[in-house]
């Protein structure tokens, strides 16, 4: 038996349900298959035992440079840096510096916007800018960091940016964002579209929808994820109601506007749900909702909709066109386009046969397309070519 292939993993936190923490708990188990030993060095705060499962090894992540020479990986895998901003770049060249190829997963905008949200403060427009001067006149610059509230300037971003172009490997997931990060100098070269996948804890084949006038939307309940879009749209299809599936600082925000919009009848909010109980909601609903106005870098909610047979109505933004196509598994409607919005969510609760058609045609897209064997098919290939493995290891990974 060949020796696995070590692949060091470094995230900001081992605990957490989000798209990266998921990405992180169901890729590097699949790995193991192929040759891989994963291990992870995480940032400070709690962990989860589940989450650390994950991993053959696992430590808290002090001293980055000394760590990794005392591991001495094969291969290193950084997603979010764990630590204070302020030292990033410091850390960034440490690993650098080891001359272990370096790849890193983008998940969202978080190096390449000020306010890490892509849309402007003034009149929370969908912004797909690059970072440039024009970003000192979107407000909101003082962001909440765990160390505080800090100003955000675009010297020490710009410096950090030069930094990450420097790496082995850029993933990303969606041509959008390939595209984003080459427009702020990475090598096209050293870029990899890997779109992400879904494997549902609940498996089972679509079911007819229950309730044809019933939508979900899931995620934060942030301004970013449009929520408040979705609430006003809400009001323009008297019939159509509403399940709500997430946590988020604006919570509180969005069940006083429900409250104001008289829409408390019609809208529920649930909270965090589990697998199994997010599952069952999936099955009952006509379609799901995604009224996002930032950017997505993917939209990994859509591609699970699809997975359960669902039909998806999404804005037009970032990577969504990645896996929704118009008028085949779901509808798109311009970003910020409320009267856009209700009309599609009209059209579906007025045409059952045409939601579970779309649903249907999803759930053939998923399979075909976003399953995690479909993400390891691009992901294996480009760390063997990193590491330079042998023929008959790179046989034997396949």
């Amino acid at each position: 038996m060949p020796n696995p292939i070590k692949l060091l993993w470094i995230h900001d936190r081992a605990r957490g349900t989000g798209g990266a923490e998921r990405y992180l708990t169901q890729v590097a188990p699949a790995l193991k298959a192929h040759g891989f030993q994963s291990s992870l060095l995480y940032g400070p705060g709690h962990s989860q035992p589940a989450f650390l499962n994950a991993f053959e090894q696992a430590w808290p992540a002090v001293e980055l440079a000394k760590q990794v020479k005392q591991i001495q990986p094969d291969l290193i895998y950084l997603h979010r840096q764990p630590g204070a901003r302020a030292s990033w770049g410091k850390d960034l060249e440490s690993l650098l510096d080891t001359g272990i190829p370096l790849v890193r997963f983008y998940h969202d905008h978080q190096l390449f916007c000020l306010r890490e949200h892509k849309y402007t403060g003034f009149g929370k427009q969908t912004c797909s800018r690059t970072l440039g001067a024009h970003c000192y006149l979107c407000p909101g610059l003082v962001v909440r960091e765990e160390e505080g509230l800090a100003l955000r300037t675009l010297g020490p971003m710009k410096s950090h940016l030069a930094i990450n172009q420097r790496l082995d490997l850029a993933v990303v997931a969606s041509d959008y964002f390939a595209n984003h990060i080459e427009a702020h100098g990475f090598n096209s070269k050293r870029i990899l579209t890997a779109p992400l996948f879904a494997e549902p804890t609940v498996k089972s084949l679509p079911t007819p929808v229950k309730h044809p006038l019933q939508f979900l939307f899931v995620g934060q309940l942030v301004t970013g994820k449009g929520l408040d879009l979705l609430l006003e749209a809400l009001v323009l299809v008297p019939q159509a109601q509403l399940v709500i599936a997430g946590e988020g600082r604006q919570a509180t925000d969005y069940q006083a506007q429900a409250l104001k919009l008289g829409l408390n009848d019609r809208v529920k909010f649930l909270g965090q749900l589990a697998p199994h109980e997010l599952s069952n909601w999936l099955a009952s609903s006509a379609a799901v909702i995604i009224p996002s106005r930032a950017p997505e870098t993917f939209a990994l909610t859509g591609v699970e909709a699809m997975a359960a047979g669902r039909a998806v109505i999404s804005s037009d933004v970032g990577g969504v066109r990645t896996w929704l196509k118009p008028g085949v598994n779901g509808l798109l409607f311009p970003s910020g386009n409320i009267q856009a919005l209700a009309y599609a969510i009209r059209r579906l609760g007025q045409n059952p046969d045409l939601a579970s058609r779309l649903g249907q045609n999803g759930f053939s897209m998923w399979q075909k397309h976003f399953r995690i064997e479909h993400h390891l098919s691009r992901l294996i290939p480009a760390f063997q070519q990193l590491i330079q493995i042998p023929n008959s290891l790179q046989e034997a990974c396949i």
